[in-house]
């Protein structure tokens, strides 16, 4: 599958496994950030800047995103690597 060869390039891995084991701690890496964003989203919800409210609102919802997006990836290295398509 080409989109995962790319993945494995970037991930700097051979193989699935080698690509779910640096795929695994950037996920984590990526929860974290996400609880920072929500951290500061909560901080600010009173600020009077309403732009700056939409800002990091939005900001949430792109962390929980690329979050998602990154899982989309893993779940695809797991079935690749058990041989299902």
């Amino acid at each position: 599958m080409k989109e995962l060869d790319r993945w494995a390039r970037v991930l700097g891995a051979g193989n699935d496994t080698e690509a779910l084991a640096e795929i695994v701690p950037l996920r984590q890496r990526l929860v974290t950030s996400a609880a920072r964003v929500l951290w500061v989203d909560k901080s600010l919800r009173h600020c009077p800047d309403g732009d700056l409210r939409l800002a990091a609102r939005q900001a949430v919802q792109d962390a929980v995103n690329l979050w998602s997006e990154v899982a989309v990836v893993t779940r695809k290295f797991e079935l690749h690597l058990r041989g299902d398509k």
